[in-house]
């Protein structure tokens, strides 16, 4: 979803994700019309492991469970998801069943009101 929402606190990780969800966007307008299909695939929370396992500013080991990841979607039910919408072909994949997926149609709808809930995050 960071590739689709800046959050607070988060501003090289979403510049990266932006950017790859730009490149993809763009080689998918390049070689749909040869046949070649191309997925974005936009999780939210996902169950794992990855803020336990994320290092601190120092490079010492993170060691803490983020909430938001903890109560997020199951890693199984994810790659299912994925998966389905691979075989679809569907060009954007959201997956995630949490309050960041609202994000995704909030910003669609109305882009002020996503970022004045951001900024009071």
């Amino acid at each position: 979803v960071a590739g689709k929402v800046g959050a607070p606190m988060r501003t090289g990780y979403c510049a990266a994700k932006h950017a790859v969800m730009g490149f993809f966007d763009a080689l998918r307008a390049e070689v749909e019309g040869q046949g070649v299909s191309v997925s974005t695939i936009t999780p939210g929370f996902i169950r794992t492991d990855i803020s336990r396992n994320a290092l601190a500013g120092d490079g010492a080991a993170y060691g803490v469970e983020d909430e938001d990841i903890a109560g997020g979607m199951d890693v199984n039910e994810c790659a299912e998801v994925i998966f389905k919408g691979l075989q679809a072909k569907k060009r954007e994949i959201p997956v995630g069943k949490g309050k960041e997926m609202a994000a995704l149609w909030i910003k669609r709808i109305s882009p002020e009101a996503l970022f004045r809930i951001a900024r009071a995050r």
